[in-house]
């Protein structure tokens, strides 16, 4: 970050093949888009993907060799002939989603096979396949792809049936044609600079992310909106909230926000996002963000970002913690100076571990809402989040909601969902909030974290002063820097 912007993007894996991405009217090798116009090339082993050219095919063998061994056509039909397979004697309407759920059921088998998690285009190849929207069949190959022509997100096996779901897919094609460019300005690496001089007096959200972005650079292209929103919509959901359920937010200056449940490539670990939020709340000094869950891997501790020139006028600090670890096993020693401001558990899935025998999420829920702090809780949509409340109050029944409604701060960047849930064709990432009460004490705890903090934070500064000119905290990994 500089003192003149803010860097994000959107994300789109951990590089290499994490940038590609599968539709079933686009190239697989090159992902080159607008291709509906000319013939594609399919796979004539797994029948699962298509290429503009042999050349592109011949290119991208080494990369596609193992998983297309897997499905072969010979002796074995294909993944999409087993797909149909398994859907025989179901009605047109049932037959596509009974062939969704087969094909997704395969990657479970594929990772197994090949001894490794499939990357992106792969899975996508077997979520989002060459079946006909209207009957869910293949169909004949001929001229063109085959695909809706305006976002190649949908196949269909005749141009009668793409008439007949015309309507039905016009509500959905813009949102595939803006999915298509946010994968390729992933896959490209693009960056959107924001600027954010910071607020000298304190504001409140404007009504929805789109439009709090676009008050600070107001000729964005939705493309860039939904990139920088994906890196936003952490942070931005945090302030939201706090903005609504606790009064003394103006006047606070120290933060302490506990992320609960946090992956690897799903919640920023790095400064910038984070940095963002001083920048909103002029009289904060402090942050401190910890991210706490098991398959968050990577460098373990604390780290203490280098900030805008602008914030280190003002003698900021922010502190990124990571931690490994489930957040009920989480070290006293190692948890923030001073108690949660706010707990989050972002597009947190409660229910869907109920009833396996490796849920660990009854054992957090006793901290992540007994206390000080507000819980606050974003799933996919609707359903989700009444599934993800009613799992919570079996574990903690006396709970009591405080919000609850679709996020005005959820990312804008839409994902497509192969399952199509609510009828759903697209989702986005923390798209419904759900946040819990928190008792008067609490609010009274929440309130005093500025005096309390401003204590810890001469003591701790004391302890690792020395450990900070060496470059790391103590024993702990430092993080890299985001400028």
């Amino acid at each position: 970050m500089s003192g003149t912007g803010l860097t994000a993007g959107s994300s789109g894996g951990s590089g290499g093949s994490g940038h590609r991405f599968h539709y079933p009217g686009i190239c697989h090798g090159c992902n080159f888009p607008n291709l509906c116009a000319a013939p594609l090339y399919r796979c004539s082993q797994c029948h699962l993907v298509m290429y503009c050219h042999r050349g592109c095919q011949a290119r991208d063998w080494p990369n596609h060799k193992l998983f297309c061994e897997l499905y072969k056509v010979p002796g074995g039909g294909g993944a999409l002939q087993m797909a149909l397979v398994a859907a025989a004697g179901a009605s047109d309407e049932e037959r596509l989603q009974r062939q969704r759920e087969f094909l997704a059921g395969l990657r479970v088998t594929a990772s197994l096979a090949l001894g490794r998690r499939l990357h992106r285009h792969e899975e996508e190849a077997l979520l989002f396949p060459r079946l006909c929207e209207v009957c869910g069949m293949t169909g004949p190959l001929g001229a063109g792809s085959g695909c809706c022509p305006d976002c190649c997100g949908v196949y269909y096996c005749c141009h009668d049936h793409l008439r007949e779901d015309r309507e039905q897919h016009r509500q959905w094609c813009e949102l595939y044609k803006l999915c298509s460019c946010c994968n390729q300005q992933a896959k490209n690496r693009e960056a959107i600079t924001l600027p954010t001089a910071l607020d000298q007096e304190y504001r409140p959200l404007a009504p929805t992310m789109e439009k709090h972005i676009l008050s600070l650079a107001s000729r964005l292209r939705p493309v860039a909106v939904a990139g920088a929103s994906e890196s936003l919509t952490f942070p931005l959901t945090a302030l939201y909230v706090l903005q609504q359920v606790w009064p003394g937010l103006a006047t606070a200056p120290v933060l302490t926000l506990h992320v609960v449940g946090a992956e690897d490539g799903r919640e920023p670990r790095v400064a910038a996002p984070w940095e963002y939020l001083m920048h909103r709340l002029p009289v904060l000094a402090r942050l401190h963000v910890l991210l706490v869950g098991p398959g968050l891997g990577g460098p373990q501790g604390c780290h203490r970002a280098a900030l805008c020139q602008q914030c280190r006028d003002k003698d900021r600090q922010l502190v990124v913690e990571c931690r490994r670890a489930l957040y009920h096993n989480l070290p006293q020693a190692t948890a923030a100076a001073t108690p949660p401001t706010l707990r989050l558990a972002f597009n947190c899935g409660f229910h869907e571990w109920e009833g396996d025998e490796g849920d660990t999420w009854p054992d957090s829920f006793t901290l992540m809402a007994d206390d000080a702090a507000p819980l606050a809780f974003t799933s996919f949509n609707h359903s989700e989040a009444q599934r993800d409340l009613a799992a919570l109050r079996r574990a903690k029944p006396e709970v009591q909601v405080s919000l609850a409604l679709p996020n005005p701060y959820r990312s804008t960047r839409p994902l497509r969902d192969w399952t199509r849930e609510d009828g759903a064709h697209m989702y986005y990432t923390n798209q419904y909030l759900t946040v819990l009460q928190a008792g008067q004490a609490g609010q009274r705890a929440a309130q005093d974290t500025g005096e309390e903090g401003e204590q810890e934070e001469a003591r701790e500064e004391g302890k690792q002063g020395e450990a900070r000119e060496g470059g790391q905290m103590g024993e702990q990994h430092t993080l890299p820097d985001t400028t």
